[in-house]
């Protein structure tokens, strides 16, 4: 843990490193309360985690990030001002980037694309579904499986890095991740013993089964 922490602040990707941590407190905490504290630690984590990023973004320990920084601010507020002119129902797919200067950009934020190419209803299907089947923030179960959990947290590094991300929802590894999450959740666990229990199964040759090769032949003599 420590090892994967060090290299990826090595990175120096303010991002990453708050969904990393945002991951492992998950994983230090969730099993340990109920919803009602799992909803209060969530609101707790989001005001840090948006405190962290408004504060600490000219930290030096990230080192000099004045043009970066002046980017990102200018995709923002192109971001911001087509989001504000998109109707409830969005417009449509690849509308989520923007152009600075003479450069089309993508949004830096995955959940104001999500509205932006689908309106209300995409957002919150989409936000929905990781939020409930995904972090399971709603799952009554105090204690859950480690792969559950783990799932579980790879959700929660994959929204935090939404937040501040393009392209980042609506992606092959997201939903991946989602998918490990609703077969752990949802699913019905297969008994280690019946895992390979196909390669038992006697399989039939059809070609000896076919009904041409076993009708009885008249006999010498008989009338057709």
């Amino acid at each position: 843990m420590l090892a994967s922490f060090g290299l990826l602040f090595a990175t120096g990707s303010r991002t990453s490193i708050a969904a990393y941590l945002g991951a492992l407190a998950w994983l230090a905490f969730r099993n340990r309360v109920g919803v009602s504290y799992r909803l209060i630690y969530a609101g707790v984590g989001l005001a840090t985690l948006t405190w962290a990023v408004n504060n600490l973004a000219e930290s030096k320990v990230f080192g000099d990030r004045t043009g970066t920084d002046w980017y990102r601010e200018q995709v923002e507020l192109a971001m911001q001002a087509k989001a504000d002119i998109t109707p409830w129902y969005g417009l449509g797919l690849n509308e989520g980037q923007v152009v600075i200067g003479t450069r089309p950009q993508w949004f830096h934020d995955s959940y104001v694309q999500a509205f932006v190419e689908g309106g209300y209803p995409n957002l919150w299907i989409v936000t929905g579904a990781f939020v409930l089947l995904g972090v399971g923030l709603l799952d009554r179960r105090l204690h859950i499986s480690r792969e559950l959990l783990v799932a579980e947290g790879a959700t929660i590094a994959m929204m935090v890095c939404a937040w501040k991300l393009g392209e980042t929802l609506m992606t092959p590894a997201a939903f991946l991740i989602l998918g490990i999450a609703v077969a752990y959740r949802l699913g019905t666990p297969i008994e280690r013993d019946n895992v390979w229990a196909w390669q038992q199964l006697e399989f039939v040759d059809p070609e000896q089964t076919s009904p041409e090769k076993h009708q009885p032949s008249p006999s010498r003599g008989a009338t057709l």
